[in-house]
């Protein structure tokens, strides 16, 4: 079966292109892409701890080729910004083979991308952005040349699995990250006493790690006993980067 989707948006990775003036669609290759990973989240979303990509307003990133310590909130409507695009979930297309010295093709997964922001009419065109396991290398094929991702057997089988497994451990990793967020948003069951990195805003450091210590079901927010300072904090996984730390956290998925 193919890949659960999931609304949240942080944790996940981002194209934009930003600037002014016009620019043809049918360069898109050779636009000003920025790409990333969200962190954190803020938005219109009132009284919802769930904000989707219809609720965000601004989006607090890192940016691929940066220090982290360079990260900051980016407003995704801001005139400024031309392109906003969020990944959607795993595909498979063809691209010249990235191990292979002669010019041969080879299917290969991607992670596909869904538009928060599109004043050039991105994903009206004939274009899809998407972005390639393990190089990261972008490319934008027409819907014919993109094909569904199946997950489990037949993921397992795949000849290009078979000849790379560092591509496939990077999709187990993925696909277990999406279910790991799941679970921390989602799950109909207490998770306290599980320790947990939390992304730290605006701070000296990246990260802090706390032991879950309350969890409330209805909002779905997080109390959590900071390692460091040994103080307690309320954090919602759906607008802020949390991630299991403890060792069974692979038990955890598979029991939910």
């Amino acid at each position: 079966m193919g890949i659960e989707y999931r609304e949240e948006l942080v944790g996940k990775r981002f194209l934009r292109v930003s600037g002014s003036g016009k620019l043809k669609l049918n360069k898109i290759s050779e636009w000003n892409w920025q790409a990333g990973i969200i962190r954190a989240v803020d938005g219109n979303h009132g009284a919802s701890t769930r904000p989707t990509k219809h609720d965000v307003t601004s989006v607090y990133v890192e940016f691929d080729g940066q220090d982290w310590e360079k990260r900051d909130w980016v407003k995704v409507h801001d005139e400024n910004n031309l392109v906003f695009l969020v990944e959607k979930t795993i595909i498979w297309c063809k691209r010249s083979d990235p191990y292979s010295p002669r010019a041969t093709s080879i299917l290969w997964p991607a992670l596909n991308f869904e538009a928060i922001e599109d004043k050039l009419g991105v994903e009206s065109s004939d274009f899809n952005p998407i972005e390639f396991f393990h190089d990261r290398t972008r490319a934008f094929p027409t819907a014919p040349q993109i094909l569904p991702y199946e997950d489990e057997n037949n993921k397992k089988l795949h000849s290009t699995f078979q000849r790379h497994s560092e591509v496939k451990n990077e999709v187990d990793q993925w696909i277990h990250d999406q279910k790991v967020q799941q679970i921390l948003i989602t799950a109909p069951y207490i998770v306290t006493g599980y320790r947990v990195k939390v992304y730290r805003i605006g701070s000296a450091t990246q990260w802090f790690s706390a032991v879950i210590t309350g969890h409330n079901l209805e909002t779905r927010e997080l109390i959590v006993m900071d390692d460091t300072v040994l103080e307690s904090h309320t954090e919602n996984p759906a607008l802020v980067q949390m991630m299991f730390l403890d060792l069974d956290d692979g038990k955890l998925v598979d029991d939910g």
